[in-house]
């Protein structure tokens, strides 16, 4: 079994940025979500006003922990792909041409 590992920097760097766009467009979606609920709480009269605010809390509850979630991950990624790249210049600058 081989200690080695391999990590394709450039490969990694993609991951990353398609998770910088997954947050994005996820804050776009809460947005627009938000911008539904706000337009419309007129309808939700008498009983329903109570259902409306629960929605409206669920929302604001799943779309945070999400938003958190995929904003941690890019974050690790990327924190973890810069080490790499710098354990492999450290190295690399061990080993003079």
């Amino acid at each position: 079994m081989s200690n080695l590992i391999h990590v394709n920097t450039p490969t990694v760097a993609d991951a990353t940025q398609q998770i910088h766009t997954a947050y994005a467009q996820t804050d776009a979606n809460y947005d627009r979500s938000m911008q539904i609920l706000n337009n419309n709480p007129e309808v939700f009269g008498g009983k329903g006003s109570e259902a409306f605010t629960q929605v409206y809390s669920t929302l604001n509850s799943h779309y945070s922990a999400a938003k958190d979630t995929i904003r941690r991950a890019g974050l690790a990624l990327g924190m973890a792909n810069d080490g790499f790249s710098q354990t492999d210049a450290q190295m690399a600058a061990q080993y003079p041409y």
